[in-house]
This record gives structure tokens, sequence and C-alpha cells, in this order.
């Protein structure tokens, strides 16, 4: 796994930053570590409502740490849209982001909360 150009100039908040336009349109598939308060606020459902809406997949579990890990796989526009839509939502808080870009799965359908 390498990480992502647009991960690293992540600032938050507020939406990643593109890395270059020529991917926009391959499908990417980036992992998440999430903290702040991101647990008991409905984060992972608000996630799954997003990732429904921008025909993104994946999936998002809670840790036991306090942080939510997530997958997402989509389009870079996308990725970037479900990740500045995520940060706005009311009484969710993210403090700090991590990412990884990895290999997407093209067999992956949908977007499931997992731990449910």
């Amino acid at each position: 796994a390498r990480t992502a150009a647009h991960c690293l100039n992540l600032l938050w908040p507020g939406p990643a930053m593109k890395a270059s336009a020529v991917n926009d349109m391959s499908i990417q598939r980036r992992h998440y570590f999430l903290s702040g308060s991101v647990q008991g606020v409905g984060l992972r459902w608000r996630a799954k409502n997003i990732a429904d809406m921008l025909s993104i997949t994946g999936w998002v579990r809670n840790l036991y740490d306090e942080r939510v890990e997530m997958e997402i796989q989509g389009t870079e526009k996308d990725l970037d849209m479900f990740i500045s839509k995520l940060g706005t939502q009311h009484f969710i808080h993210i403090d700090a982001m991590q990412c990884t870009e990895i290999t997407p799965e093209p067999s992956e359908h949908d977007f499931e909360i997992v731990g449910e």
C-alpha cells in the first residue's frame, strides 16, 4: 500500500486537495482511520448514506480505541466528495485522519457497516 498524495495534502476540516486531474475516472480505493468525535454520533450510518448517494463501495466500522476505520472505493472525484460531505455532518468532529491508497477490489458492489 502507498500513501495517496491527496491524502497527504489533506487539510482538515475541509475537502481533500486533488493530486492530479488525470485519474478522475479511474477507480481508486482508500483506507482510512478517523479519530475525534467519531463514535456514537451516527458517522457510520451517514457514511453509508453518502456512499450510496455517490455510488461508492467499501465498508466502515468502529474500533475499540474510539477511532473509526473505513475503506472507500470509487472515482477520485467521488471519494473526495465523500470525505468532504462526511466532514460537514452535524455532531461528527474529525480531528485526525490517516489515509492510505490501496488496491481496488473490482468484485465489491456495496458499502457496508461492519460489526452491526
